[in-house]
């Protein structure tokens, strides 16, 4: 349910969203796709993660971009772009 206004691909989603939503109302639908009340309904914290719309965390950025260069051996100053994302 939670996932289902989040990823228009998969219109099997949206159908499940709608057999809950007739079958526990439309207020339950409200809470358990909500960021705020979704935890209530014990929607899976990774699975929330994933799915928002807000950008990483800057630490986690730097971290992917320097594995990244180390995977293509490219020389990069993690220590200077640390500095551009605070």
């Amino acid at each position: 349910i939670y996932a289902a206004q989040r990823i228009g691909d998969l219109p099997e989603l949206h159908k499940l969203r709608s057999m809950f939503e007739h079958k526990y109302g439309k207020q339950y639908v409200q809470e358990a796709t909500g960021d705020a009340t979704s935890s209530k309904w014990q929607v899976n914290a990774n699975l929330i993660r994933c799915l928002l719309v807000e950008p990483p965390e800057a630490d986690i950025k730097l971290q992917t971009l320097t594995e990244i260069a180390q995977d293509h051996q490219v020389e990069w100053d993690a220590a200077s772009a640390n500095w551009d994302f605070m």
